[in-house]
């Protein structure tokens, strides 16, 4: 058994696999791109239409875009039209009263033309409306943006899950007819879907959009074009009805009274005639633009922003129009589809034995949870690492114990002549035994894991799973979940099958073979458990416990020696007392070492002598023996203690 494969070394079966799926996919994600494009666009320009009606529709200031415009634009046609005539035909005016006058209203024109015209030299299209448009367009472009976002992760998210509404479809998709009623359930969904996913989260969003557009729409100091012109209009009404009617009226009597020549009548007559077209539309448009505005500037529209209830309605009356896009190419698109499926089923179930081996692999890795694991030959693998480093535990004791023997032979012939030399020898020759006693004993401990791991591996082994049918019938699900596109790199084809296996083994119809492997894997484990917990305690804790004694009885009778070799000797000693004691910890031991006048408590502590002392209390402890050690909550040895009666 070996990995999950890479490229280059697939079955070709495998290669069929990803060959085949590649086809189902091609096929399935044309059409559901089809699907998705026609039905997110559907909520995409329909909130577009929302934000875009509703704070059109909503916004004082926009309902006069164009009227303020158009009646801006009649009213300079006039003036235009008079000023050019004048400038044409000035030189037949011979009658110096109507020159004057003539003249008078022509620089008014004039200035208006000039005002309007150097401003706004183009006038094809509305600047208003321009400027409207802009306004709106920013608050759309701003919705768009967080859209997008959400139509990335629609279409990350939920196009595997589209792959597997469509399959049900086609597996239950006999005929012609029922392709109609089975996709209109896929409808439904998708609608439901949307609604989810994208009206109540785009909600908010389109409300704050319609508000910012209106109140942007509102700003007379942000629409500088559309306020332009209103103002104008503003200013001219004092000057038609002070001013220019004025001159109007005296040119209209000094015609009267003083005909001139033909050519100058003419002049005049016409110049007056399209300055009352002009008039006439001032009066009937732009005093009603300024008095409609007034009023709305005194009591402006209430902002009405639809309900979600009604958002929603909007869009779900276009699908009715959408559906039939939609519809065009499903049931060839499905029939296709459902053919990639049943191949993809057919080459499962035709080296099914291949494919269960590999799942049988993932399930056991999962019981250890190591996703990295391959069988049965793992549970003897997983159970031996816990043996060695047990051993490795047990070797760097040894190996303090050893530092110490070399430490006292380095300096022999210095201690052969000393008095206390007697007991360093004897706590050499015991450290020797020591290390001699944990070689033998691991080399012992470590015989025992193999025999249970190798019965873990045999056990394991037999093992087989009886579900074969279920299995079949859950592999090609996983199968496209794992593969949720066509893997282009050795490292993505690899991770896919990898992806496969993993799921197949945590399908339901792999539960009971899980379950007979996780029982045969914990009996296994307790009993190397239960060997472990023994050799710590028999044979690691057990020489540890009496080094310390040592220390109790022989090396304190060493500590009142003024000798400085001696002293250097406790010294080292006492070193490796400490350096056993982080080892202990960086293993998951811990000391249990009660102080004198703790309490005596019975889980932890062992008493080996009661005696009576008055500085002392019932039960307290008087002196620490030797420690006791703890791994977790689990008491290893308890420790040795002399306690007051």
């Amino acid at each position: 058994m070996g990995n999950s494969p890479s490229a280059a070394n697939l079955t070709e079966n495998e290669k069929a696999l990803v060959s085949l799926w590649g086809e189902c996919l091609s096929v399935l994600d044309a059409m559901i791109k089809k699907q998705m494009d026609v039905f997110v666009r559907t909520v995409k320009y329909g909130a577009m239409d929302r934000i875009i009606i509703t704070a059109g529709k909503d916004a004082r200031l926009s309902g006069y875009d164009d009227k303020v415009f158009i009646c801006w634009r009649r009213m300079m046609d006039c003036y235009s039209r008079a000023a050019d005539l004048y400038l044409e035909r000035r030189a037949d005016i011979s009658t110096v009263s109507i020159a004057t006058l003539l003249n008078g209203v022509y620089e008014f024109l004039a200035e208006r033309v000039s005002q309007f015209a150097g401003r706004w030299p183009e006038m094809e299209d509305n600047p208003i409306s321009a400027e409207k448009v802009k306004i709106i367009s920013a608050g759309v472009a701003y919705f768009l943006l967080g859209f997008d976002d959400m139509e990335k992760d629609y279409r990350e998210n939920e196009s595997l899950r589209l792959m597997e509404i469509l399959r049900d479809i086609a597996v239950s998709a006999d005929d012609a007819s029922s392709v109609q009623e089975t996709y209109q359930n896929f409808e439904k969904q998708i609608k439901t879907n949307l609604a989810k996913f994208f009206l109540e989260k785009s909600y908010d969003e389109y409300a704050k959009c319609v508000e910012s557009c209106v109140t942007s729409l509102n700003d007379g100091a942000n629409r500088q074009v559309a306020m332009h012109f209103y103002s104008l209009l503003e200013s001219e009404a004092y000057v038609h009805n002070t001013i220019f009617k004025a001159r109007l009226m005296a040119l209209e009597s000094e015609i009267a009274r003083d005909a001139g020549n033909s050519q100058e009548q003419w002049l005049a007559k016409e110049f007056l005639s399209i300055l009352r077209e002009g008039c006439a539309v001032f009066d009937a448009q732009a005093s009603e633009i300024i008095k409609e505005f007034s009023v709305e500037a005194a009591h402006p529209k209430r902002l009405r922003i639809e309900s979600i209830a009604e958002y929603e309605q909007a869009f779900y009356e276009m699908f009715s129009n959408t559906v039939i896009i939609a519809r065009r190419d499903y049931q060839e698109a499905i029939k296709m589809g459902f053919e990639a499926f049943e191949k993809i089923e057919e080459a499962l179930s035709s080296d099914f034995d291949f494919f269960r081996e590999k799942i049988q692999d993932a399930c056991s890795s999962r019981v250890m949870g190591d996703p990295n694991a391959i069988g049965s030959q793992d549970f003897a693998k997983t159970l031996t690492e816990a043996a060695l480093r047990e051993q490795t535990m047990a070797e760097e004791i040894a190996a303090i114990f050893a530092k110490q023997i070399s430490f006292y032979a380095e300096r022999y012939l210095e201690y052969e002549k000393l008095p206390e030399n007697g007991i360093m020898k004897g706590i050499n020759e015991t450290l020797m035994i020591k290390v001699e006693s944990l070689e033998e004993n691991t080399a012992a401990f470590l015989e025992k894991a193999a025999k249970i791991a190798q019965a873990a591996s045999k056990a394991t082994a037999r093992l087989f799973p009886e579900e074969a049918n279920e299995l079949l019938q859950a592999m090609p699900r996983a199968f496209r979940q794992a593969f949720r596109s066509a893997p282009e790199s050795s490292e993505e084809l690899s991770e896919a099958f990898r992806s496969f296996y993993g799921k197949c083994a945590v399908a339901d119809a792999m539960a009971p073979y899980r379950k007979r492997l996780s029982d045969e894997y914990d009996r296994h484990q307790a009993i190397l458990s239960k060997a472990i917990t023994s050799f710590r305690k028999e044979n690691i804790l057990f020489e540890i416990s009496t080094f310390e004694e040592i220390l109790q009885y022989s090396v304190s009778r060493l500590r009142e020696s003024e000798v400085c070799g001696v002293k250097d000797y406790v010294q080292f000693i006492d070193e490796s007392t400490l350096e056993i004691e982080r080892l202990l910890e960086s293993h998951g031991i811990s000391l249990i070492k009660p102080k004198p006048h703790d309490m005596f408590n019975g889980k932890e502590h062992e008493v080996l002598v009661v005696e009576k002392n008055e500085s002392f209390g019932k039960g307290e402890i008087i002196k620490l023996m030797t420690s006791g050690y703890r791994q977790e909550e689990f008491i290893l040895l308890r420790a040795n203690v002399i306690a007051a009666r």
